[in-house]
């Protein structure tokens, strides 16, 4: 029987690589900041602002763009006046509906799914209210299509 091995003790502040590891549930980045700004560019031109604030809820993002002042360079918000706005959702029946519409053959849920991005609880819970609604078959191999 071999003897039991003796580990050596090890203070808790030196189990953590950094500061923060013990964090659960979260990265050390959103573990420090109690507000953080994110810079997301929509397309080639738009550039968005987005602030984040751990006890508040988070305001629209805005769009703001580079400036040239002389020799300097500057982001700067667009006026709202400006800002065209944002189009209406489309609803995920109306998504389900357009992609069925415009499949040459009926389509399989898998496919649908990876189109859309979304649970298959979702995308089932949907195509079984279309259905039901008269709106959308399924076909004996599983697949969905338009009625009519």
């Amino acid at each position: 029987m071999k003897p039991a091995r003796l580990l050596p003790f090890v203070p808790a502040h030196r189990l953590a690589a950094r500061a923060g590891q013990a964090l659960r549930g979260t990265s050390e980045f959103h573990a420090w900041g109690d507000s953080n700004l994110y810079l997301r560019r929509d397309g080639d031109e738009k550039l968005t602002l987005t602030v984040e604030h751990r006890a508040a809820p988070s305001e629209k993002p805005r769009l703001i763009e580079l400036m040239q002042s002389g020799q300097a360079l500057a982001l700067q918000l667009v006026n709202p006046q400006d800002q065209a706005p944002p189009p209406e959702p489309i609803s995920l029946d109306q998504r389900i509906i357009g992609a069925l519409a415009e499949a040459t053959a009926p389509i399989p849920i898998a496919q649908l799914r990876s189109k859309f991005r979304i649970r298959n609880a979702t995308l089932y819970d949907r195509l079984n209210a279309l259905t039901a609604a008269g709106r959308v078959t399924k076909t004996d191999n599983g697949s969905y299509r338009l009625v009519g």
